[in-house]
C-alpha cells in the first residue's frame, strides 16, 4: 500500500508524528476488510513511530498485537523483516541479549 510506504519514509526522515497521523486512520478500515498483513505492518510502523517519540509503552502495546496477529499464520515480514540501524525495537536489550 502507498499510504505505508510514505509512513516509511516520515519514519526515516525523523518524523514519526507524520507516520502515525497518516497511519492511525487507516488501521480500522484495513481491520475491517480483514487484510491482516496489511494490519501487522501498519502496527509495526506504529510502534517503530511510537518508540521515536518516545512512547514506549504504546510501542510495545502495537508490537504485542502485530505478533500476535502474525504467529498463527507464521506471518513475519512486515514485523522482523525490515530493522532499525540502531537496533530499534529488536535492539539487544529487548531481546534480552
Amino acid at each position: 500500500m502507498l499510504k505505508t510506504a510514505l509512513a516509511r519514509i516520515f519514519i526515516a526522515q525523523g518524523k514519526p508524528a507524520k507516520a502515525i497521523k497518516l497511519l492511525t486512520p487507516l488501521l480500522p478500515q484495513a481491520e475491517e476488510l480483514n487484510q491482516i498483513s496489511l494490519v501487522i505492518e501498519m502496527l509495526a510502523l506504529l510502534a517503530l513511530a511510537n518508540q521515536l517519540q518516545g512512547q514506549t509503552d504504546q510501542a510495545l502495546r502495537e508490537l504485542e498485537r502485530a505478533l500476535s496477529l502474525a504467529e498463527p499464520g507464521r506471518i513475519c515480514a512486515p514485523v522482523c523483516g525490515r530493522r532499525q540501524p540502531d537496533g530499534g525495537l529488536t535492539g539487544p536489550a529487548e531481546r534480552g541479549d
